[in-house]
Formats: C-alpha cells, structure tokens, sequence
C-alpha cells in the first residue's frame, strides 16, 4: 500500500507527463526554422546538434527537440535592379559591376539550385520562369543586359512581393538573391505588408548591395532592406561599384561569401515554444560555447520573428 506522499508523487509525475504530451501535441508549439551557422573564419557548419543552442522568447526558454539537415534540393528567385539609379556614376558604373555579379550568381549556383530570375525597374519586367532550360535563359538575358542602359524609377518593395508570391505553396529552403542599391521610389506596396507576407512565408531574402564608391559600407548603415534581409535569416553582402578596380583580394572575398550564401548546408532547428505565440514575436537563438556562453566564434543567420499560427488570431508583425 502507498503512502500518502507517494501517491502525491504519482499524481504529480502523470500530470507532468500529460503537460508534455500536450506541448508535443499542440501544432502552435512547434517550430521549425532554417539556421545557417558559421565560424569567425567564414567557414560554414552542418553538423550541429540541438545542445549547443539557447533559444528564449522574452525570458522563457525555448526548447531545441532536434536539429536535421536542410533539404539539398531548393529553388531560388534572381531579383535584378534594371532601374535608373543602378548607372551610377561615371567613372564607376553601378550596372558593369550588378551584370558581373549576376553571372557570378549563375555560375557559382549548385546544381541542386532550380533558379529563375526577375528583371525590373517600373517600365522594364521580364521574368525567366524555373525549368531545364532556365539556367541557359537566364546567361542569354544577362549578356544581353550588359550592353543596356538602366532606365526608370525602382519598385523594389513590390517586386520582392511579387518574387514572394511565385513559391506556391513555399518550400523549406526557398530565397530570394536580390542585386540592387537598395532604393525604392515606385512601390504601391508599404514596408508592413511585403514585410508580413516575406516574413510568413519563410522565404530567405539575401541583399547584394551594390554601393556607390566613396559611402560607408551597408553594413554600418542598415536600412530597410538591409533589416528585411536580416529579419528573414538572409544574407547581406555588400559590393563596392568599383569591383572590377578594387583589390584581387577584395574580389575574391566577395565571390568566397557569394558562393558561401549558395552553397550554405543550413540546418533546420526544430523546437516547442513554451506558450502559444498570438501576435507575431521576437525570439533569441544562440550558440553555447562549453562555459555555457554565448559562442564568440560562432555566427547563426535565422528568421528573427515567430509568426502566429492559424490557430491563434494574427495581427502583423
């Protein structure tokens, strides 16, 4: 025969176990997020494991039920600014050095990349839709750029709208490669809602800024877009106008961190949410060194708003 304090025990331990169940069971708990971490050296890692990670959504923690690999297989949607703005100046043309780096993009990509592309400014759109024949499309396009002159003003924000909506449904692991000064004086969209609907969908969106000589560099003067592709877990990588001028050294260190944000292994976190997220929420994601703190050698690039689900009412984010 038990005990009174035994059967406690007993009843404390079921109703324990149910509580985990329940938390196991509920869909608004779970969540999966694509993660790329990287070494202070640049170099890329794919085999982490669910202890090295923190996670916390205000002082709560989060937990991390396992990490997997990111499927190889993915699709990616080339933006390229033909607007006005993307000349530049005289002796350092914006648009020489966007062609460049667009074919750079082409060619780095790995097989397993289903590539399409956008062309856009507000009087100029030609789309080259994903298929067998999209990578040789799109080298035929670019060489025919390159002899054009940008012309007209920049829907920037519709446009990664509209590279948004062509993954449907999205798939784990779709991005945008957005080449562009990051300028926009044509959208009818706002921020919020190309925000919310990027942001929702899980789509990466990777910024090549492309600056003009003489500015401080993107990444001490973040910006709209700058953020969008933070917010998303992209990359941001910022090209002088005057690559071809700089220094081989600078060069290759572009096109190391071009063919690195391709070829990223990602990982996808899986992890249960200690409460149900009924608006959309900034979480903190982080890496543990063996003092249990935050790794300074160790950079993760991830989605950094937890979107409500569909059972729980959604406001923006």
């Amino acid at each position: 025969m038990l005990a009174p304090w035994q059967k406690t025990g007993i009843v404390l331990i079921l109703a324990l176990g149910c509580t985990v169940v329940k938390a196991q069971d509920n869909p608004c708990l779970q969540r999966t997020v694509l993660v790329s971490a990287m070494e202070d050296s640049g170099k890329q890692l794919s085999g982490v494991n669910s202890d090295v990670f923190d996670a916390r959504i205000g002082r709560q923690k989060i937990r991390i039920t396992s990490v997997s690999p990111a499927p190889v297989d993915r699709r990616a949607v080339l933006l390229l600014d033909v607007s006005g703005s993307m000349r530049g100046d005289r002796s350092h043309g914006k648009w020489p050095t966007a062609v460049t780096i667009a074919k750079q993009v082409l060619s780095s990509a790995p097989p397993s990349l289903s590539l399409s592309m956008i062309a856009f400014s507000d009087n100029f759109s030609e789309k080259v839709d994903f298929g067998p024949s999209a990578r040789s499309e799109i080298a035929d396009r670019l060489q025919r750029y390159a002899a054009m002159s940008p012309l007209g003003r920049t829907p920037l924000l519709d446009t990664i709208d509209q590279a948004t909506g062509v993954f449907a449904p999205p798939r784990i692991a779709d991005a945008i490669y957005l080449i562009s000064d990051a300028g926009d004086n044509y959208s009818k969209n706002t921020v919020g809602r190309v925000r919310k609907r990027l942001l929702a969908s899980g789509v990466r969106l990777h910024l090549i800024y492309i600056r003009e000589n003489g500015m401080t560099s993107f990444e001490d003067k973040p910006d709209t877009f700058s953020t969008l592709a933070l917010e998303s877990g992209g990359w941001v990588i910022d090209v002088p106008a005057s690559l071809e001028q700089e220094s081989g050294r600078l060069r290759q260190t572009i096109a190391t961190a071009i063919n690195a944000m391709l070829s990223d292994p990602l990982v996808q976190v899986h992890a249960t949410l200690p409460h149900e997220v009924s608006k959309w929420q900034y979480w903190n994601l982080r890496v543990l060194d063996e003092h249990g703190r935050k790794s300074a050698k160790l950079m993760l690039l991830y989605p950094h708003l937890l979107a409500p689900k569909a059972c729980v009412s959604s406001t923006g984010p």
